[in-house]
């Protein structure tokens, strides 16, 4: 699975862009963060967690995760 990361703080100045290739089972979280956060994802697909609920997500979906709310989100096995 493959990643993109685009952070943005509170205001709205771009503070951080980043790509992720992530291993099978790879898992980043639980983590709460002071800024937006988009996701997209480029291949692949996985678990995310907001709040204890769960969303699938896949290849060609984009989220984005809030400020303060811990988020947790895990790539499939395969």
């Amino acid at each position: 699975s493959a990643i993109l990361l685009i952070m943005i703080p509170m205001g709205s100045e771009l503070y951080e862009v980043g790509c992720q290739n992530c291993i099978p089972n790879y898992s980043f979280g639980p983590i709460i963060r002071n800024n937006y956060v988009l996701h997209y994802i480029l291949n692949g697909c996985g678990k995310l967690y907001v709040d204890e609920k769960e969303f699938p997500v896949s290849s060609g979906q984009a989220f984005v995760t809030q400020p303060h709310i811990p988020v947790y989100y895990k790539a499939d096995a395969s």
